[in-house]
């Protein structure tokens, strides 16, 4: 579950409203890497192997339009099927074949994520301590999609404080990222991509330590994140890379819900208290309200 609601945010941190006046066109690719006790639920799961798939998605986005059409299968949508925004506030993900869509009101599902975050620190009494942001250059990296890019390494380390009852619970969160960008293209670009927001944890305090390290550093065309378990040991690698990119006029057209399109429900399976079957109908926008 926690990897289907990363790769669903990395698809709505690209559809939410960006500012180019020219148009950008960029192709990208994802790949997750699982060691150790993961690796192993990995190889018995196959479900948990559709989820951490390589996906290709290729982008177009300008003013505060974005279309996404994805290249590759997996639990979220086919090959062939495409997001389109006109302003960054909702969001249709379209299936060509049967022409019908999904709705997502963008807004609803960032309140309620924030919503639920604010209720489990109210719950648990959280807190966090020792937050320890840090970047390192690493030097030249050869050139990624006919760039030259300088590869950072970013170490993010702070311990999440819980109170459950009577129990006290203290963890330490560790994130490594190596960053690599480039000069060549403007930080503006594609904003909401270049900015800070891709390496968020939704934690305040450490967030505006990211945003100030991360300032001024270029444009990103390639991320990697590692993430640690309890014991330190490395459980996962998840890559972010642009394969290609370039500026262009675009038909606002592109960004809006394709006519003749109708919305789809989701049916589903479920039993009664008497154990009888029952089928429900639910469109997917109402799991966010």
């Amino acid at each position: 579950m926690k990897k289907t609601i990363q790769i669903f945010a990395i698809a709505l941190l690209i559809a939410v409203p960006v500012i180019t006046q020219a148009g950008v066109i960029y192709s990208a690719k994802t790949s997750t890497e699982l060691y150790g006790e993961a690796a192993e639920a990995q190889r018995q799961n196959p479900m948990l192997q559709q989820m951490t798939a390589p996906q290709e998605m290729k982008i177009f986005a300008q003013d505060k339009g974005a279309r996404i059409k994805f290249l590759t299968d997996s639990m979220l949508y086919k090959k062939g099927d495409f997001m389109v925004s006109e302003d960054g506030n909702t969001m249709y993900i379209c299936d060509p074949q049967t022409k019908t869509y999904h709705k997502l009101d963008i807004n609803a599902l960032r309140g309620k994520a924030e919503g639920m975050m604010k209720t489990m620190q109210k719950m648990t009494k959280m807190t966090y301590s020792n937050v320890f942001v840090n970047i390192t250059d690493k030097g030249d990296a050869g050139s990624i999609a006919g760039y030259p890019v300088r590869k950072y390494r970013m170490l993010v380390e702070y311990d999440t404080n819980m109170k459950i009852l009577f129990k006290k619970i203290k963890n330490h969160e560790r994130r490594e990222f190596f960053i690599y960008v480039t000069k060549k293209l403007p930080m503006d670009l594609v904003p909401e991509y270049s900015n800070s927001q891709m390496f968020s944890t939704g934690i305040q305090q450490v967030d505006s330590q990211i945003q100030a390290k991360l300032k001024g550093l270029g444009f990103p065309m390639k991320t990697e994140q590692l993430g640690y378990g309890k014991n330190n040991e490395l459980t996962s690698k998840s890559t972010f890379e642009i394969t290609s990119i370039k500026e262009k006029s675009l038909n606002p057209a592109l960004f809006k819900l394709p006519n003749g399109y109708t919305e789809k429900e989701i049916q589903v399976e479920g039993t009664d208290s008497e154990g009888n079957t029952q089928k429900k109908k639910f469109k997917l926008g109402d799991l966010f309200k």
